[in-house]
């Protein structure tokens, strides 16, 4: 029997069927929330295009473009949106804002690249802070108190700092992938992490560390001064065979001194063939006093403008400290041969050239860090293993530092420019 004509009854807008809990209680359990349980093992599926999700929305006007389908209007101008399929979520990494911002290239269309203009005018800036210095470059500011202006550790070691001068560029990375790859080609190396404080080397190395600076300070203190021999404690280590020395009680800094440094590094060049230092991102009196006995500094940087002009100003600080460019080493990290800001550019606004760069793969080198691995046990053909590798060799010295040139596209060597 057919309805009778007239009026149809206004549709409801919020139909909530038996057993379901109100709207109001659904629109807890987002899109977003869901996806999130799913990937925190709470075994949700994430959701789907055959799948919908979310409680029905009434509003007046246009919906959101491709996110709502209007069907007929109803009663009183109102629209009633059907719940359409959420897009795809990007990964619980990216949505937490864990992500490399240098990865722009690859974020799709919505990132606006950096124009070339505004990355010149950017980085002549330098220039500018350089004419507000009036003290000249190779005016020295002195040397730490009580230390050889000359690098000078016990045996026939080689110490190598490792110097961000911006946070976030993955000196850390760098410093631990090439002490393991140093330990797993025979070369006894030990990776002393100085951020005392929120130091990260253990952690992204997996190694849960036993011993801490503070105590080995001590040992060292106690057993003599310099030449009298090497520590009698055996570092923690991690499965390459890289040892490991990072201070793990924060209320027991105070026996980390000036003073006591030079012997500490003393006694661990006398057991170690390489002494590689962490955590160095200022010029406090505990970095300076390790850079006056390290026989190189590498500092990294990235190819972004804030990173190029910390490390113009460290470079200057450097300078005036009286380090000579043969002590200096200067890596690019994350390299990518489009970047806005090129190797030509570097070189120009830091007066010195690029002695090598690692290439970027974020996906491998997160990886790598949650698994505590060297990039080269995960992937040892990949590209940044193999820079990795060539930079292990400049830092041993086992290969003299020359500048890299940019990369060339595959049409640029085909062409020959």
């Amino acid at each position: 029997m057919s309805e009778p004509p007239g009026p149809r009854p206004p549709r409801d807008t919020d139909p909530t069927p038996p057993g379901r809990p109100a709207a109001e209680d659904v629109t807890a359990e987002t899109p977003s929330g869901r996806h999130l349980d799913a990937l925190l093992g709470d075994g949700l599926e994430p959701p789907t295009r055959k799948t919908r999700s979310g409680p029905i929305m009434v509003g007046e006007g246009r919906p959101a473009r491709d996110t709502h389908r209007e069907s007929p209007p109803g009663p009183a101008g109102s629209t009633v949106r059907d719940r359409a399929t959420p897009p795809p979520l990007p990964p619980l990494g990216a949505r937490a804002g864990i992500h490399d911002p240098r990865d722009g290239l690859q974020l799709g269309p919505r990132y606006k690249p950096l124009d070339a203009r505004t990355v010149e005018v950017r980085l002549n800036d330098v220039a500018v802070e350089d004419a507000a210095d009036r003290r000249p470059a190779e005016e020295p500011l002195g040397q730490a108190p009580g230390l050889s202006p000359k690098p000078s550790i016990g045996g026939a070691a080689r110490m190598v700092v490792f110097f961000g001068p911006k946070g976030g560029v993955g000196a850390t990375t760098l410093a631990c992938n090439v002490g393991g790859i140093l330990a797993r080609n025979g070369r006894p190396a030990v990776l002393v992490d100085l951020d005392l404080q929120l130091g990260a080397v253990p952690v992204s190395l997996g190694v849960q560390p036993r011993h801490s600076i503070s105590t080995l300070v001590r040992e060292a203190q106690s057993v003599g001064g310099l030449g009298a021999g090497p520590l009698r404690t055996e570092l923690d280590a991690h499965p390459s065979g890289l040892r490991i020395a990072a201070q793990t009680r924060i209320e027991d800094l105070g026996a980390v001194t000036v003073k006591r440094l030079p012997r500490f590094f003393d006694a661990l060049g006398a057991g170690f063939g390489m002494v590689l230092v962490d955590g160095l991102r200022d010029f406090n009196d505990h970095a300076v006093a390790s850079m006056d006995l390290a026989h190189m500094v590498v500092i990294v940087i990235t190819q972004d403008v804030p990173a190029v002009r910390a490390g113009a100003r460290a470079l200057r600080i450097f300078r005036r400290l009286g380090y000579k460019d043969d002590r200096l080493l200067l890596v690019v990290n994350r390299y990518h041969r489009r970047a806005p800001v090129g190797l030509d550019d570097i070189r120009r606004v830091l007066g010195m050239p690029v002695h090598a760069r690692v290439h970027n793969d974020f996906p491998l080198i997160e990886q790598a860090l949650n698994r505590g691995q060297l990039v080269e046990h995960i992937q040892p053909r990949s590209r940044p293993a193999r820079d990795l590798l060539a930079l292990a060799a400049l830092v041993a010295g086992d290969v003299k530092p020359t500048p890299v040139t940019e990369e060339r596209g595959l049409l640029g060597r085909l062409l020959g420019r």
